[in-house]
Formats: C-alpha cells, sequence, structure tokens
C-alpha cells in the first residue's frame, strides 16, 4: 500500500520540480549549507525518547546552530512535510511502521535527491547499515554509541559534502 502512495507523490511531484531552487541560465549553482545559521532538520523517528534524544543531541553538538527540527513518525508524513517544506539534512530511523530498512533510505533519496540524510538507527546490523549508504545515505549515527563530538562531526560532513543548490541571486 506504501509503495503505492510513494508511487503517486513522486509522479505528482517529479524529481527535478523537487529540487529547492533551480537557476534560469546555465544550470545550478551551489552553496555551502553551513553558510547560515539555521538549519531545517526532517527527522523521521517513531520513538518519542529518541526524537528527545536527538534535539538535546544537536543542541548540544552544535550550539552555534539554530535548529528547526520537524519530527515525524513515519514514511508516509515525512514525505508530507517533504512536499511542504524545505529541509537542510534529514535523520531517519530505519525501523518505522509503515516501512524498514535500506527502502527508508531508498525512497527518501528518491522523494528529495537534494537532501543530504544520515540514519539514526538502533540496529548494529553492518549489512543494512552498508545497504543504507549504499542507497544513499552520507553516514549514520547509531543510537546509544552518540555523543555530541560524533554527532556534529558526522553533520557536518553531511552537510559540507551535499551542497545547497540555490538560485544565482541567493538562497
Amino acid at each position: 500500500m506504501f509503495s503505492q502512495n510513494c508511487a503517486l507523490r513522486i509522479n505528482r511531484y517529479p524529481l527535478f520540480e523537487s529540487l529547492p531552487y533551480a537557476d534560469d541560465d546555465i544550470g545550478f549553482r551551489t552553496q555551502s549549507r553551513l553558510d547560515g545559521k539555521e538549519l531545517r532538520l526532517l527527522l523521521i523517528e517513531d520513538e518519542a525518547s529518541d526524537v528527545a534524544l536527538a534535539k538535546e543531541l544537536l543542541s548540544e553538538s552544535m550550539p552555534d546552530y539554530e535548529w528547526e527540527i520537524c519530527a515525524t513518525p513515519s514514511m508516509a508524513d515525512a514525505l508530507i512535510a517533504l512536499n511542504e517544506s524545505r529541509f537542510d539534512l534529514a535523520l531517519v530511523d530505519l525501523t518505522l511502521a509503515d516501512m524498514e530498512g535500506s527502502q527508508t533510505v531508498d525512497v527518501l533519496c528518491m522523494a528529495a535527491p537534494y537532501l543530504p540524510l544520515v540514519v539514526y538507527s538502533g540496529t548494529g546490523d553492518t549489512r543494512l547499515l552498508t545497504e543504507a549508504l549504499i542507497f544513499g545515505a552520507q553516514s549514520y549515527l547509531q543510537k546509544g554509541h552518540i555523543n555530541p563530538d560524533i554527532m556534529r562531526t558526522t553533520l557536518q560532513n553531511a552537510l559540507a559534502r551535499f551542497p545547497r543548490i540555490c538560485p544565482q541571486h541567493g538562497a
């Protein structure tokens, strides 16, 4: 059932229309997502305690940034949020009520190819984490093994490797 909804969503919103900013002239100009001091995060996590932990780690790990966090408990809700807002980064759990495993990364990368994605999961299954990286995740954070330094390094690297696409006249 979900894959049909996802296919409808992708067909209604072609991937290139999902790009946040198109340049009218010769293509796209990029700018670092770390240039500003505000970052919008899409947090796809169904456990309230893990949402609270992620928010706490974000404020401790990158205190110079103001985070606007949209937490959704399912992939269906995340796809709706992506239609309504732009985000700088996504943290996604691999075990959701409506989807699990590397399929979560695959669907999110198809729906928002401009969005850097970091897996935020409690699994220690290296096969599954490797699949998530192959399907498009920039990195992963393993719940229970995260501290502010690890969080900062992981998120800064994901943001730096994945420039923001913006018009020539500004963000």
